[in-house]
């Protein structure tokens, strides 16, 4: 029998892994893990995180992931694993990282994160219009002070030295009614 229970997991930058209780608006679990190679430990959470909630795959409504941006193959880590949750019939549901403010109703901001090889990618909104960029990370320090935006990452450690203001990873977990009623609604 179907729960009202999503499985969430982002695998771009750490490994976080939860499982959402939709009817009751709260997480059943909900773990980060440094570990930043999580292909060798996913499945076993994963199984470990159902077993100690009483469930099975099947129970499942939906799958949850974070489509990036972030690491190549943490993002394949997690698109696999939603294709083996597809072989069951459990819905998908993916979004990006830089999309959560937006979704939690927060009208202008930056969005920062590594990009390749020395160079910082950034997504700016101010309303409905956006805008990405790329840019040396040599040229971070000039960014972030003459940008007016809140400026949000993953984890607010994604750059050492450069403190940004808000990390949309602690907005999943703290916001997660919102934005899963958002996502589950598109």
């Amino acid at each position: 029998m179907k729960k009202d229970c999503y499985l969430f997991l982002d695998t771009s930058h750490y490994l976080v892994i939860g499982l959402w209780n939709h009817a009751d608006q709260k997480w059943l679990s909900y773990e980060k893990s440094e570990e930043t190679k999580g292909a060798g430990v996913l499945h076993a959470r994963i199984f470990e995180i159902l077993e100690q909630s009483k469930l099975k795959i099947e129970d499942l409504l939906g799958v949850v992931t974070i489509a990036g941006p972030g690491s190549y193959t943490g993002i394949r880590l997690a698109e696999g694993i939603a294709q083996v949750f597809d072989w069951h019939d459990i819905a998908h549901y993916s979004f990006y990282h830089f999309q959560v403010p937006h979704f939690l109703g927060i009208v202008q901001g930056a969005w920062l994160c590594n990009a390749y090889k020395g160079e910082i990618f950034s997504y700016e909104w101010k309303g409905e219009e956006s805008q990405q960029h790329i840019f040396s990370l040599k040229d971070l320090p000039e960014y972030l002070k003459k940008s007016e935006y809140s400026k949000y990452t993953h984890y607010l450690d994604t750059f050492g030295y450069a403190t940004l203001e808000k990390e949309t990873s602690a907005l999943i977990y703290q916001r997660a009614a919102d934005l899963f009623s958002n996502i589950l609604s598109n």
